[in-house]
């Protein structure tokens, strides 16, 4: 009689490269080399920071601002500009308190102080990413992947809906 055994693990099947060459090269290359999608990144970013500055930020806005704090913390607790953990700290309270702000009132309203943790935030960021090859960037957004599966992040309150 067969004893127990213990359950299989879910198959996963690993990656396949039509040319696994070319990929072990690309991801040695920094993303500054690459130029135009850090480019984009870069304008989406600042666009987003000029809507919520302006008053005219929206959900979209507010989620590219998440994902800057998501990758800046992912790349700090990778090593990357460990020394500024205050500054992603900080930031990632301005996010909540506008946030928390924005279920009162219905609009995205940052304070003068959330202004500027978001401003270092955001330059943080991208003194980051400068440094970084296409490899380190890859590992950091399937961190950020594996904590949101996990559980382990914030849930932002919902914007209040307006009375229209």
């Amino acid at each position: 009689m067969p004893t127990s055994s213990p359950p299989r693990k879910r198959y996963k099947p690993k990656p396949n490269y039509q040319d696994p060459v070319s990929r072990v090269l690309i991801s040695r290359k920094s993303l500054s080399e690459d130029g135009n999608p850090l480019l984009e990144w870069k304008l989406k970013n600042s666009e987003a920071m000029n809507n919520l500055m302006h008053g005219s930020a929206t959900k979209h806005d507010m989620s590219v601002l998440v994902t800057i704090s998501n990758v800046a913390e992912a790349l700090h607790d990778g090593g990357v500009g460990a020394e500024y953990s205050a500054v992603a700290a900080e930031g990632e309270a301005a996010l909540v308190r506008i946030a928390q702000r924005s279920a009162v009132t219905g609009r995205y309203t940052p304070s003068g102080a959330d202004i500027l943790a978001l401003q270092l935030l955001i330059e943080l960021h991208d003194a980051q990413t400068e440094l970084l090859s296409v490899k380190e960037w890859d590992q950091a957004c399937y961190y950020i992947q594996e904590q949101i599966a996990s559980g382990k992040t914030r849930k932002l309150p919902l914007l209040k809906k307006s009375a229209s």
